[in-house]
C-alpha cells in the first residue's frame, strides 16, 4: 500500500509539471476562453481517483496525455507541425496558417518529457513493488527493500555530483543517440533494481 502511495504521488507531481508546461502555450489562453480555467487541474487529479478506486495509479493513457501536454510547447519544432503550416499557407489560407504559428511560440519543455518519464518509470516500478510484496506476504516471506537501497544509493551518489553537467534538454536536441543511450542505462538500472530486491 505505501509503494502504491508513492506511485500516486509521483503521479500527481508529474500531472502538475505537465500542466504548468501547458499553461505557457497561448493555447492554453484559447482554451480558457472556451472553459473554465481550473479544469486542467483535473488532470493532476485522475491519479487520485485511480489510486481510490484501487485502479492503475500511473497507466500508460495517462503517461501518453501528460506527454502530449509538456511536449505541446516543443511542438514548433516539429517537421509535421511546419508541413501543416506549409499546406495552408500554399493553399491560400496564410492568415490562418500565421494565427496558428502564433499560437504556438517555441518553448522548450523536452526537460520536462524527460522528468516525466523517469517519475513514470519510478511510479510504474513502486506499483509493482507494491504487487510483488503482497505477493510475497501471501505465501508466507517476508520481504526487504534493502538491496534495491543500497544499489539506488550508489547510482544516486555517482549521479549526484555530477548533475550540472548534465543537460537534457541539450542531449535532446543536439546529441539525441546520448540521450537514447542515456535511456537505456536508466532503464537498465531499474531492471537490475527489480531483479536485486
Amino acid at each position: 500500500m505505501r509503494y502504491r502511495v508513492l506511485a500516486a504521488i509521483l503521479a500527481v507531481i508529474s500531472g502538475f509539471l505537465a500542466v504548468e508546461a501547458f499553461r505557457r502555450t497561448s493555447l492554453y489562453g484559447v482554451l480558457t476562453l472556451i472553459m473554465p480555467s481550473w479544469i486542467i487541474y483535473a488532470v493532476p487529479a485522475l491519479p487520485v481517483l485511480g489510486f481510490l478506486s484501487e485502479r492503475k495509479v500511473f497507466g500508460s493513457g495517462y503517461y501518453a496525455s501528460l506527454m502530449i501536454l509538456a511536449l505541446i510547447p516543443s511542438i514548433q519544432e516539429s517537421e509535421v507541425f511546419e508541413g501543416i503550416l506549409d499546406a495552408l499557407y500554399s493553399l491560400g489560407y496564410e492568415s490562418i496558417s500565421r494565427m496558428v504559428l502564433e499560437m504556438f511560440p517555441y518553448q522548450d519543455s523536452f526537460s520536462t518529457a524527460a522528468l516525466i518519464t523517469m517519475l513514470y518509470i519510478l511510479g510504474i516500478y513502486s506499483e509493482n513493488l507494491d504487487e510483488y510484496e503482497k505477493e510475497l506476504r501471501s505465501h508466507g516471506y517476508s520481504f526487504s527493500l534493502l538491496p534495491t537501497l543500497v544499489f539506488l544509493v550508489i547510482v544516486i551518489s555517482a549521479i549526484y555530483p555530477n548533475l550540472n553537467r548534465i543537460d537534457v534538454a541539450g542531449m535532446l536536441r543536439a546529441n539525441f543517440p546520448h540521450a537514447v543511450v542515456a535511456l537505456i542505462a536508466f532503464s537498465l538500472s531499474l531492471i537490475t533494481l527489480w531483479r536485486m530486491r
